[in-house]
């Protein structure tokens, strides 16, 4: 199959995990010729297959979270001290008792990213203050979260700066306006 249909269920299904599993459930043994979204691949031969690695990618993430604890640990470091305060962090959530898994946002990529946080029970966003803002990296994380469904997770941001530290705010006000019910 082809990654873009993957890409495509990572982005648009994501946040919609408990209905497809309902929705693959409810045709699995329908005699179906062909599934014709209103927006998407249209499917032919293929779509058993792509209903089973939806319904796969739906179910593993909410598998992994009853059954472990893990944290992701998503840090950005200009210099070496954000690094240095998520490996701090992750022995803190470690300590806990739960599982901490270091992501260091400008190495990894966003689908990696996005997968951890899925599994994840919560999450930690850790962010130097550059020239009073958020490097890209964060940034750009924080704009995909919207695939995801955060209200619920548990969250914080920590920082490493010298003199006005705003970008632990940044996140901070960017996470809670996500959380908020709607």
């Amino acid at each position: 199959l082809d990654n873009a249909l993957i890409v495509y269920n990572s982005m648009i299904f994501r946040p919609f995990k408990e209905p497809v599993i309902q929705a693959c459930e409810r045709i699995k043994d329908l005699p179906i010729a062909m599934v014709a979204p209103s927006h998407g691949p249209v499917l032919r031969k293929t779509w058993r297959e792509v209903m089973k690695i939806w319904r796969d990618r739906a179910a593993l993430p909410l598998e992994k979270r009853r059954n472990e604890k893990r944290v992701a640990i998503i840090y950005v470091s200009a210099y070496g001290n954000t690094a240095m305060a998520a490996k701090r962090v992750a022995e803190g959530v470690a300590a806990s008792g739960c599982t901490p898994v270091l992501l260091d946002g400008a190495e990894v990529s966003i689908h990696r990213i996005l997968d951890e946080l899925d599994e994840s029970i919560g999450f930690l966003i850790g962010v130097p203050t550059l020239n009073s803002n958020l490097p890209h990296p964060i940034y750009s994380m924080l704009g995909y979260l919207v695939v995801l469904n955060v209200k619920g997770l548990t969250w914080s941001s920590f920082g490493s700066y010298w003199w006005s530290g705003e970008a632990t705010k940044i996140v901070t006000d960017i996470m809670a306006a996500m959380s908020r019910p709607s």
